[in-house]
């Protein structure tokens, strides 16, 4: 059997990894030497779903007759994660102020509609913001935005979205209305000029 890493030949040390798995973890560190981290796998020509992903790293190399590895740079990966966070963010804007107008009409239903797709949304801002510190390998404690720690602003809108899901839970919609329109406004003004700002950092700086 061959072994592929960005459809170039790789030399597995001997004897052979008993799992699908073993051998990924073996060809990880030199990966990652390059910046680069595994997003796939390719068996005999096939892409791996992700509900077979499991099954196929519990197999032994010997399976196939060709596993390919395919690697993207962990640049390309953050740069997409931010963009991805930006875009969620961008699409609770009109949502949010729709939603404070609704709730001053007493339109409770469409409201509440409107502000579980704005969580979905900044939740998935948020999950990125924490995969891009992640996959860069950043030390979270040290990064700063505008003179402001950015695990503190992190903490605030995770804070922040769990006040809202009280509220929710509680139908407290008085104090659901002030959040929206008092407390987040600014916060979430922070949380996309540090995406941003990060963004075109990464950007900046070579591969």
């Amino acid at each position: 059997m061959s072994v592929l890493i960005d459809n170039e030949a790789y030399t597995p040390s001997e004897p052979l990894p008993a799992t699908v798995q073993e051998l990924a973890d073996l060809i990880r560190p030199g990966i990652a030497a390059r910046k680069r981290i595994i997003i796939s796998i390719r068996c005999d020509g096939e892409d791996v779903s992700e509900a077979e992903l499991d099954r196929v790293l519990e197999q032994s190399p010997t399976t196939y007759r060709q596993l390919e590895f395919i690697t993207l740079p962990l640049r390309e990966l953050a740069l997409s994660a931010l963009a991805e966070a930006r875009q969620s963010l961008e699409k609770t804007r009109p949502l949010q102020k729709e939603i404070t107008e609704q709730l001053s009409q007493d339109k409770i239903e469409p409201a509440v509609a409107n502000l579980a797709d704005c969580i979905a949304h900044w939740s998935q801002a948020h999950e990125a913001m924490l995969k891009t510190i992640r996959l860069l390998n950043l030390n979270i404690e040290k990064l700063t935005f505008d003179g402001v720690a950015v695990v503190d602003i992190v903490h605030q809108v995770a804070g922040q979205l769990s006040q809202i899901r009280d509220c929710l839970t509680a139908r407290d919609m008085i104090l659901l209305n002030d959040l929206l329109q008092y407390e987040l406004t600014p916060t979430f003004g922070q949380w996309e000029g540090m995406i941003t700002a990060l963004y075109k950092k990464i950007e900046s700086e070579s591969e």
